[in-house]
């Protein structure tokens, strides 16, 4: 992944932040769930259970038109802390704590969207 941002009309420049290879250890068996699933404007909830301790995550919204917002849903308030353009991916570490008693939960903005959801155990 490689991210460079812009302002032309202050000059500014970040330059390219760079190319990012990530590895990480999971200390639990599992993950790589739940896989694609088709996301509607009343939203999902994404289904963790097969893991014992969430941990990375890896989010990528296929549809070429319409945004995902993606955040926890705890006691079944839903609290988007992201989202994704057309194409975009998302990938961050969740955590455990932020979806204690609750469940990651995923929502379209304008139609259904596809969007690719890989989970593993940390």
């Amino acid at each position: 992944m490689s991210l460079q941002a812009k302002d032309q009309d202050a000059g500014w420049d970040s330059g390219n932040i760079g190319q990012e290879r990530m590895t990480f250890d999971q200390n639990n068996i599992g993950g790589g769930v739940p896989g694609t699933l088709t996301v509607p404007t009343a939203g999902i909830d994404v289904d963790l259970s097969s893991l014992a301790l969430v941990g990375w995550a890896r989010f990528k919204n296929l549809d070429p038109d319409n945004i995902v917002q993606h955040g926890p849903k705890v006691a079944g308030t839903f609290h988007p802390y992201g989202r994704m353009k057309p194409g975009e991916p998302a990938q961050f570490r969740i955590d455990p704590q932020a979806v204690s008693g609750g469940t990651v939960h995923l929502k379209a903005d304008t139609a259904a969207c596809l969007v690719q959801v890989i989970v593993h155990n940390d």
